[in-house]
């Protein structure tokens, strides 16, 4: 096969694959006898990892051994594994074959042995990314099972995990380098690679192959008479058939069935994802995935499995999945644009973001001089990506040639474009002579030979026209123009061709090119607009691509990226099914209440006694809720209040949920037009000392923590494609970081309407954003403030609505998508149940409009906005249970806030 050390993680791909099969062995184990996994620490976990301190020094691959603080995660690397030069003999020797620490040693030796204790001090003992992706995968999938009550388990392929570990969470374009890795993977292993011209007839199959199998797939698992949907489909004894059931299982689309626990043990310890025993593959079948609610399209998958990833965060949804190249194994792309609209920087991105795949770049430009291009990568590339194994952004991956300018001498024969056609034949010639040659082993070929970049083609045409008798003839530059493409088609590699916007060969290059993009620099002459840089992709001849425009970034902490179109992004979330509340787990924040009289001004945090109020709705997971009201209600605090509460699991048939232990530590997003991070920090910290106080019975192996993140946005001409971007990319880094979020709230969601006007002209963007965050499991909390400006109240007038009700149907249409509503208003001090009671005029009414799954309460709760508690209204007869008469010489009160 090619060379292991062409991409990234190629010399580890294979043995980290084994360690994932071996970690979930340990879990299946213990599930098969305890029938759970408490009994598996991180550490059995993170033992099958710990050879990787040896295949990389510190500084590289940082997101396999990395431990964010706001995570609560440990490092994989332990302090004994940074002083490599003292480790014993026996331990190096077991990590160097890339087996756990305490590998060999007996299963029956006492944990007290000298040995086993220098063991452990070689592998991370607390929760890391990597056990948390296996572990929190297991265990989602196997609670699925009991709640279904079958004996059958449905796991997440050990490729989908390994797929998410190989990518950094916070560079999701990263994931590129991973897709390749675990293809080439899934080719050795299988045996298999896709058609290419010049391969080896007996290894490798064609589009119609991959097309007749996926047919064939669909209709497997489509509902039928007998299966209803619901068949199994066994591991294929086709090579074509069996990489393609892996790879939708890599992509999460299919999962891995699994019937015998004793053939699956079997199955895991052999290490091979397609043993050549058939007894061993019958241990494992495939399901499709309860969340799938459509099959991807066939096109987006060939672009996968033929296609060169694009490891630019956002390129695979333009491109979606890769750029395919032609039969002939080569691809013209043209990229036209204006003065500073970003074509070499663009150009020079993707020869830096592909040379870890062992990418050749050979960038000829008459324009700029070597060194200033050199300067230019360096902003090109983010610090997490320059920490990627082979990648070296100023090593010797780029050869530069700059084109000499027009001379007077020159003759038609011998102009500078004729020269640069007849360097492309001998290019070509030892681009062929380097192609590593098949051999008689199996033989994987490079997605791509070779980069090679023309910047600014538009001045080499005017430099021919200068020094050709004929150069003026349009004829004559059309028929020079099909020489240099056809030259360029030659070499078998990417070409990037690049022009001036307003060149007029474009019109003729568009036709002759198989991409093509246009870039553009908007709203640089327009006074107070941010300038905002576009990229409209045009065509891909050869594949499925997203056609329109696009955001493009250039510059910043990031790098190059892409920001897709909203519409391109749900189609891609599409797949999944919208979720559900989940009435299996509850959260009961709203039913733990004090009284007034238990709340002293200055009272410390967390001694107030609190109780169970039924007549507040319980809040299920997965729900979606909208907090509105007039004035400043402590709205935000509010919904942090609900989002940080714990979740408990409801385990019995009588809906008692056990209140002794929380499903998960609660993590939250705040997307907030209002206030920066600090101030829901603040708040966080304080709520945390209430919930201990509100939740007694916790035990104290499980605490309660503060896990926050912000996204704040400033007034401004934010992109509606940008404010969507963000959410979904911080929410996939945290699933890619093992640690997902549970909630996340929109917070100050009026302030669009008077901060935000590029949103606020976007109508779509709030119904896309909601059904964006129902495909994924989490709680969605929204603050919204009708905003009225009070009168002098000598004036007799009415307050005045400040944003003249243009916010008014996108709060209905909240309430309609919502399935938990609550009106916040100050309490009505006009009331005679409260006229003379001062103690009260500083709460708010909560009332429940809408609850679903559930009886909507009559009653309500008094919300404390300085000190963050529930209270009960005692005056309020259907809210408390225990006082059904009201107060003396008063007369019984009608629900005043319904």
């Amino acid at each position: 096969m090619s060379s292991p050390s062409e991409y990234p993680y190629a010399t580890i791909t294979q043995d980290l694959v084994k360690s994932t099969m071996r970690a979930q062995l340990e879990l299946v184990r213990a599930w098969k006898i305890h029938g759970s996994t408490q009994s598996v620490r991180d550490g059995d976990l993170n033992k099958h990892f710990s050879w990787l301190a040896l295949e990389y020094p510190e500084g590289i691959n940082r997101h396999f051994f990395d431990a964010p603080p706001a995570n609560n995660f440990y490092p994989l690397r332990t302090k004994a594994l940074r002083a490599l030069g003292k480790m014993p003999d026996w331990i190096r020797h077991n990590l160097e074959a890339r087996q756990p620490p305490d590998y060999g040693l007996p299963k029956d030796q006492s944990n007290a042995t000298a040995k086993y204790e220098d063991s452990r001090r070689y592998l991370s003992g607390g929760p890391t990314r990597i056990s948390q992706l296996i572990r929190r995968t297991f265990e989602e999938d196997v609670n699925a099972v009991i709640a279904g009550g079958s004996t059958a388990i449905n796991l997440r392929s050990v490729l989908s995990i390994v797929y998410d570990f190989l990518t950094m969470p916070d560079m999701p374009g990263s994931q590129a380098y991973a897709l390749l890795a675990l293809r080439n993977h899934l080719f050795t292993e299988i045996g298999v690679v896709p058609y290419f011209e010049g391969g080896k007839k007996d290894d490798d199959f064609k589009i119609t192959d991959i097309e007749a199998s996926l047919s064939s797939m669909w209709t497997y698992f489509r509902p039928r008479y007998l299966s209803e949907g619901q068949g199994k489909q066994a591991t294929a004894k086709k090579k074509v058939m069996a990489f393609l059931q892996h790879f939708l299982a890599m992509k999460g689309i299919l999962q891995w069935h699994v019937k015998d626990l004793k053939a699956y043990e079997a199955y895991l310890a052999n290490g091979h994802l397609w043993p050549r025993e058939k007894k061993l593959r019958s241990a494992l079948e495939f399901d499709k995935s309860p969340f799938l609610n459509k099959w991807p399209e066939t096109g987006e998958l060939i672009n996968e499995i033929w296609g060169l990833p694009l490891p630019i965060r956002g390129a695979d949804t333009l491109f979606r999945g890769g750029l395919k190249f032609s039969s002939r194994q080569g691809l013209i792309t043209a990229i036209h644009g204006g003065p500073g609209s970003g074509k070499t920087s663009l150009a020079l991105a993707l020869g830096v973001y592909l040379a870890p795949f062992g990418i050749r770049t050979l960038f000829i430009s008459g324009e700029e001089d070597e060194q200033d291009l050199r300067n230019k990568i360096g902003g090109l590339v983010p610090d997490q990506v320059r920490r990627l194994d082979r990648m070296d952004p100023a090593g010797d991956w780029i050869d530069f040639y700059h084109l000499p300018p027009p001379s007077e001498t020159d003759s038609p024969e011998n102009n500078v474009l004729t020269r640069l056609i007849e360097q492309f034949a001998l290019l070509t010639n030892k681009l062929n002579s380097n192609t590593e040659s098949e051999g008689d082993g199996f033989y994987i070929p490079k997605p791509c030979r070779a980069i090679i970049v023309l910047d600014g083609v538009h001045d080499l045409f005017v430099a021919t026209a200068t020094s050709d008798d004929q150069g003026s003839s349009a004829n004559t530059q059309i028929r020079r123009l099909y020489q240099l493409i056809e030259a360029q088609k030659q070499l078998q590699a990417l070409v990037i061709l690049t022009t001036g916007q307003e060149w007029e060969g474009n019109a003729r290059l568009d036709y002759l090119a198989e991409v093509t993009l246009h870039l553009s620099h908007e709203s640089v002459s327009e006074y107070g607009a941010k300038p905002d840089r576009r990229i409209r992709l045009c065509k891909a001849r050869h594949q499925l691509c997203a056609a329109g425009t696009h955001g493009l970034q250039i510059a910043g902490a990031k790098g190059v990226r892409f920001s897709p179109q909203i519409n391109y992004q749900l189609d891609r979330r599409s797949l999944w099914k919208m979720r559900i509340p989940d009435k299996r787990r509850i959260k009961t924040v709203l039913q733990q209440v004090t009284q007034i009289g238990l709340l002293k001004p200055n009272q410390g945090k967390g001694n107030c006694i609190f109780r169970e109020n039924r007549h507040v709705p319980r809040l299920f997971a997965n729900s979606h809720i909208f907090l509105n009201g007039e004035g400043s209600g402590g709205k935000a605090a509010l919904a942090l209040k609900i989002a940080l509460a714990p979740s408990f699991a409801i385990e019995n048939a009588a809906g008692a949920p056990d209140f002794k232990k929380t499903v998960r530590d609660e993590k939250v997003l705040v997307v907030s037009f209002l206030y920066p991070k600090e101030y829901y920090e603040q708040i966080a910290s304080d709520l945390v000392v209430l919930h201990r106080a509100e939740y007694p019975q916790l035990e104290k192996k499980h605490p309660l923590k503060t896990n926050l993140e912000v996204i704040h946005f400033y007034p401004g001409h934010l992109k509606p494609n940008d404010l969507y971007n963000r959410i979904e990319w911080a929410l996939d880094e945290a699933e890619l970081m093992g640690d997902p979020y549970t909630c996340v709230i929109i917070d100050g969601i009026h302030n669009v309407f008077l901060q935000f006007p590029e949103i606020e002209r976007y109508r779509l963007i709030w119904p896309q954003i909601y059904n964006s965050l129902r495909s994924r499991l989490i709680m969605t909390i929204t603050t919204h403030t009708t905003l009225f400006m009070p009168q002098s109240v000598f004036s007799g007038e009415s307050a005045t609505r400040v944003d003249d009700s243009r916010s008014e149907p996108l709060r209905h249409a909240l309430v309609q998508k919502s399935d938990f509503v609550f009106e916040i208003d100050r309490i009505p001090i006009w009331h005679p149940n409260y006229q003379n009671k001062p103690d009260y005029w500083g709460y708010f009414v909560v009332k429940t409009l809408s609850a679903i799954n559930q009886p909507i309460p009559n009653g309500h709760v008094l919300w404390s906005r300085e000190q963050m508690v529930f209270v009960e209204d005692e005056y309020y007869p259907s809210c408390n249970p225990t006082n059904n008469k009201p107060p003396e010489g008063e007369q019984p009160q009608i629900d005043m806030f319904t």
